[in-house]
């Protein structure tokens, strides 16, 4: 089963003068997002030209790049068939954004790509190994926009200033979340020149936010994809119309994994429908989410996460060094709920944190 790494060494000497921009590209940017390029990547004050790939491979320091994150040798493969490729080798890349705060608990980062021969791309990362960027997601429940959402939409205001033309916008995960809530929010004029969102495997938007914040305004440019055995995307409200893509992992949170997605030459490896127990998640889950009201929804947020900030956890390896641990706080969290709703919650807290446990 090839994937993105394939797909750059089948197809990385097409340009985009050639082969136009598309979905598989997108996920690419995707995950290059995921890599900290804070110490290279100029931010909107800095160097207005930004940096090469070639100079981003001259200056970078790998083990603080990419093989601290998730998937290492994965990440290092594609960082190169990147860089040797026509397709990605000379893009340039700038006005980086990374800021974390427990205070508010955000995590956030962006920057641009500018792919010689396409639009330019705004890529927003997605959730990190932080106890902060996991509770970040949680907060997407909540009726009002959180602190990152916020930010997104002011780094695309501020980033359009910059770009010239239309552009794409693009992110795995809550960084797919990011993207579409930029949009909603972008400047009418801004807004207009995005031509499209691509969505990986991201988690949607409560009814009320779609409603508020002009969501048919851009649904048309929203490109959703998820894997076979989501449990991520499948979250809250949003597309309503997505791709499900193949994946070569067993299912549950290891789909995920941009890695595992299955690519079929230029375009992902479509299966029909999402396997029946994503759509039971699905129901069970968003139900859940809909039926609390935000204080009490904020509440039991709040009392799981001082719960996981009380062991002195800092990111969620930590966490899992004592599972035992972090699998009381989620019962205490979690007592109050009734049987079902308890069930459900607690199996989709141990696939997600297991997933990245197992993978790191």
């Amino acid at each position: 089963m090839k994937n993105i790494i394939d797909y750059l060494s089948e197809y990385g000497e097409r340009s985009f003068d050639d082969l136009a921009f598309n979905e598989v590209d997108g996920l690419v940017l995707a995950q290059f997002s995921y890599f900290r390029w804070d110490r290279i990547i100029p931010g909107f004050l800095e160097d207005e030209d930004g940096v090469s790939m070639t100079e981003m491979a001259q200056s970078m320091d790998a083990d603080y790049v990419y093989k601290k994150e998730l998937y290492p040798e994965d990440n290092e493969k594609l960082f190169y068939a990147m860089l040797n490729s026509k397709r990605f080798g000379d893009m340039r890349c700038n006005f980086y954004s990374d800021e974390t705060s427990e205070d508010t608990q955000m995590q956030f980062a962006a920057f641009t790509c500018f792919p010689n021969g396409a639009l330019p791309v705004i890529v927003f990362r997605g959730t990190d190994g932080t106890v902060v960027g996991w509770r970040e997601d949680f907060n997407m429940a909540f009726s009002r926009p959180y602190a990152g959402q916020r930010l997104a939409s002011l780094y695309v205001n501020q980033a359009a200033l910059r770009i010239h033309g239309d552009f794409i916008l693009a992110g795995h995960s809550k960084g797919g979340n990011l993207a579409a809530f930029s949009a909603m929010n972008a400047v009418t004029g801004i807004r207009e020149r995005i031509r499209n969102i691509y969505c990986y495997d991201s988690p949607g938007f409560r009814k009320e936010i779609l409603s508020e914040y002009g969501y048919d305004a851009i649904a048309s440019r929203i490109r959703k994809f998820m894997p076979q055995s989501s449990i991520v995307g499948i979250l809250l409200e949003g597309a309503k119309d997505y791709v499900t893509v193949k994946s070569s992992a067993i299912g549950g949170a290891f789909q995920h994994n941009p890695y595992s997605w299955s690519v079929a030459d230029t375009y992902f490896e479509y299966v029909d429908e999402i396997k029946k127990t994503s759509k039971i998640m699905k129901k069970s889950m968003n139900e859940w989410v809909m039926e609390l009201d935000e204080p009490d929804l904020e509440m039991f947020v709040d009392t799981l996460f001082d719960l996981i900030s009380a062991s002195g956890a800092k990111n969620v390896p930590q966490i899992m060094e004592d599972k035992k641990a972090w699998f009381v706080a989620v019962r205490k969290a979690t007592a109050d709920l009734d049987d079902e709703q308890r069930k459900n919650f607690r199996y989709i807290m141990k696939e997600l944190f297991n997933a990245i446990y197992r993978n790191r």
